[in-house]
């Protein structure tokens, strides 16, 4: 998997009905590759304005949101980007970012404009990645109450150890697999890990 790389996917909300094992695979023919300097502007403003509608509620007045500006979103290098089918205009209604690493594509960050449609789309398409192997991530709040259920959970060891290689040094075990570790400015907050990460063979 290129670290390097940087693809995103601008897909009808129809397709989070399809199997998701496609956005581990650099160049597959969903996605899109380009470098970031070049990717639209418009795409890049309308993602960060869901991803504002989403993350604002996790925060009080007195912190800013983890990530500012639009520019930084562009930390996670693979997107996933849904649209009503029935706009021409293509306007993003929901997102999936994750970001490569050694273990495969980790999920970061997750919004919707708050519509039935861009919620459901976020939830459905998270149980089908986390079911896709070489793709994980933390979950936690309403996500986990979504989705936990129809997702492989990873054993708290092999979580630790992920996250401690990825320089998270913070992990305290909680229970039946979860922890606690610090979160950017929201403090500590208790996650889950899930998905089918790829292992190092011994």
């Amino acid at each position: 998997m290129n670290s390097i790389l940087f693809q995103y996917a601008l897909l009808p909300i129809s397709f989070v009905k399809e199997k998701a094992n496609w956005i581990v695979i650099d160049n597959s023919i969903n996605y899109t590759s380009v470098d970031i300097l070049d990717f639209p502007l418009e795409l890049k403003d309308q993602v960060f304005a869901v991803y504002e509608n989403t993350y604002k509620q996790y925060i009080n007045t007195t912190k800013n949101l983890l990530i500012p500006e639009p520019d930084g979103l562009f930390e996670y290098n693979r997107w996933i980007l849904f649209y009503d089918d029935q706009d021409s205009d293509k306007k993003v209604i929901s997102f999936l970012l994750f970001k490569t690493t050694n273990f495969g594509l980790k999920s970061g960050l997750t919004g919707s404009n708050g519509s039935y449609m861009g919620r459901k789309s976020v939830i459905s398409f998270n149980i089908n990645s986390f079911n896709s192997e070489g793709c994980y991530g933390e979950i936690s709040d309403k996500l986990e109450d979504a989705i936990l259920k129809h997702v492989p959970i990873v054993d708290f060891v092999i979580a630790k150890k992920i996250l401690t290689y990825l320089g998270k040094l913070d992990v305290v075990q909680k229970e039946d697999n979860h922890y606690s570790r610090e979160i950017g400015n929201l403090g500590i907050l208790t996650k889950i890990m899930v998905g089918i990460p790829i292992l190092p063979k011994p």
